[in-house]
Formats: C-alpha cells, structure tokens, sequence
C-alpha cells in the first residue's frame, strides 16, 4: 500500500476543488486568451501530478509501516482506504486539528501569489512581473520554512486515522518526533518549483 503526497493529489474531490476553485477564482472572466491560459495551466498540473507519483514511487514508506505495526486497531481492508474512508477522516481530524495555523498562513502566501498570477493575466501585454516574481519568492521561502510543521501534519494525520483519536497528546507528539525524520519531503519542493515555473513563464510577458 502506497498512502502519500501522491495519493492526496490522486483523490478526485482534491483535483475537482482544485480545478473548480482556479476556474472560478481566475478564469471567471471568457475570452480565447483565458480559455488558452486555463487549458494550459490545467495541462501543467497534470504533469505536475505525474510527476510527484513518479516520486512516491521510489519513496521508502518507512514512517507508515512504523506507524500500521504501532497500530494494533487497524480493522480497515485496502480496498476501503478509498477517498471516501480519506475525506471522512480529513472532516472529522479538522474539528480537532493542531496544526491549522501552519496551513492558514500556507493559504494566505498561496493566494497573494495567485492574485499576482491574475493581475499578470488581466493586464497580459503590460503586467507587473515584478510583483509576481517578487510573491513567488516569499510563497518559496515559506514552504522551505515550513516543510518540517508539514511533515508533523502529516503523521499525525496518519496517527489519527489509524488510530482514531484514542492517543493522548503527549504519546502523539512522542511518535511524531520518533518518525519525522523518516519522511523526505524535502524531495517534493523541486517538482513544486517546476510547476509554478511553468506558469509563471506562461503569464508572464517581460
């Protein structure tokens, strides 16, 4: 079994919020230009994700099956571990999650690299390249920044699907510094970098 960054891109609600979301936000407005720019914006998330299953591919996984051999509760066949068993679990660890600051500044360094992608494509032929260069660089020293809280997020996202929020805090936080070093997220950022070049050349005109 193969639970990683990968397999989160791969749940269809993510792709489908995903696309829904850029559509409306910055594609709200039609003309040949735009539906040009979506559709290869669109075409450079798909090899985006091709790429990071490529990477989870060679990942080693030792920090799940230290966590599944930790776990004597697990009663859940492969094929249940589906996008519907992940998204129950997803609402309902939200209601409890420790780790949401991280991800709220994560949303607010996304979004104002966004709105400069959007200022770029709304002013195409005179845009503020500037600006959009300038955005990207703090939203890539955030992530660089923050890989490690990442990394805590995402076992003890692990620790509470697998064992239903019955561990104390103090137990949770023991495994999470037990296992953090296991995880190479680290090698995920290049291909990151890679996208968002993509689309930065594809908006910008100098």
């Amino acid at each position: 079994m193969n639970f990683w960054v990968g397999d989160i891109l791969s749940l269809w609600w993510v792709i489908k919020d995903i696309i829904i979301y850029v559509k409306n936000k910055y594609f709200s407005w039609k003309n040949w230009q735009n539906e040009s720019l979506e559709q290869d914006i669109l075409e450079y998330f798909k090899e985006f994700y091709k790429e990071i299953k490529e990477l989870d591919k060679k990942s080693n996984n030792k920090a799940k099956k230290k966590l599944w051999e930790l776990s004597d509760k697990w009663d859940y066949s492969l094929e249940n571990f589906d996008d519907k068993f992940m998204k129950k679990y997803f609402d309902k660890y939200k209601k409890k999650w420790d780790y949401k600051k991280v991800f709220n500044d994560f949303e607010i360094k996304m979004n104002s690299y966004w709105s400069a992608v959007k200022e770029c494509i709304e002013n195409y032929w005179k845009n503020d390249w500037k600006k959009l260069k300038k955005e990207r660089k703090l939203f890539d020293s955030f992530l660089d920044k923050n890989v490690s809280e990442l990394k805590r997020w995402y076992i003890d996202f692990l620790m509470f699907s697998l064992f239903n929020d019955m561990l104390s805090s103090d137990t949770r936080e023991k495994i999470i510094n037990q296992n953090i070093s296991l995880l190479d997220f680290e090698k995920y950022i290049p291909a990151i970098r890679k996208f968002l070049d993509k689309i930065d050349n594809r908006v910008l005109v100098k």
